[in-house]
Formats: structure tokens, C-alpha cells, sequence
């Protein structure tokens, strides 16, 4: 059965399992005024860390999340994630791996 995450509320994703709070982006329109966006984004990592307290885990939910952002807000730069999540996608592998294929094909999320 195929899931259409923008069909699902962040209510909805708790509701089956709070660790779900990493999907959160796609519960809300990519058109989000950016300081709404913003006021969320502390939500859901404040309810991230109460989620994954493990620092492993913390982390790899934070990268997902982060990475989920950078998907759905194309107007983001890197540096407002890693303002709004107190983190850097670029300490991951996958955050590396992403800018070096942007970097083959031209784009560079840093200098956006």
C-alpha cells in the first residue's frame, strides 16, 4: 500500500508513532511563511530530542529531518537549516554525499 505523506496531519504522524516527527516537513505546504516554518522547526526538534534520546539516534534523526527540510523548502539555504535545527547536515554522510552530487551538477546549497 503506497502512503502519501502530504495526505497525513503531524497529529497523524504522532498518533502511530512519535518518532514519526521526522517526516513532519511533508505535513505542511512548501509555500509555509519561512518565520512560521521556523516557530515549527523548534517545535519538532524540541520533540526530536525528547524522542531520541540516544546520541546516535539524535543524530540520525536530526540528518533525516534536516535532509526532509532541504527536499521540501528549495528555498532554504543550508545555513537557515543548520540555524533552525542547531545542527550541520555537512557532519553527516549522507549531508556530504548530497553536496558533492550538487557540487557535480552545478549547485552549491552553501552559496545559495
Amino acid at each position: 500500500q503506497e502512503l502519501v505523506l502530504t495526505d497525513y496531519s503531524e497529529a497523524d504522524l504522532l498518533a502511530v508513532d512519535p518518532r514519526l516527527i521526522v517526516l513532519a516537513p511533508f505535513t505542511v505546504s512548501p509555500k509555509l511563511d519561512k518565520a512560521i516554518l521556523k516557530q515549527k522547526v523548534v517545535q519538532w526538534r524540541d520533540h526530536i530530542d525528547r524522542c531520541y534520546p540516544a546520541t546516535e539516534e539524535l543524530s540520525e534523526a536530526l540528518n533525516i529531518i534536516g535532509l526532509l527540510l532541504l527536499n521540501r523548502f528549495r528555498d532554504l539555504s543550508h545555513q537557515e537549516i543548520i540555524d533552525m535545527l542547531n545542527l550541520d547536515l555537512m557532519q553527516s554522510r549522507a549531508g556530504r554525499e548530497i553536496y558533492q552530487i550538487g557540487q557535480i551538477d552545478g549547485f552549491n546549497p552553501i552559496n545559495k
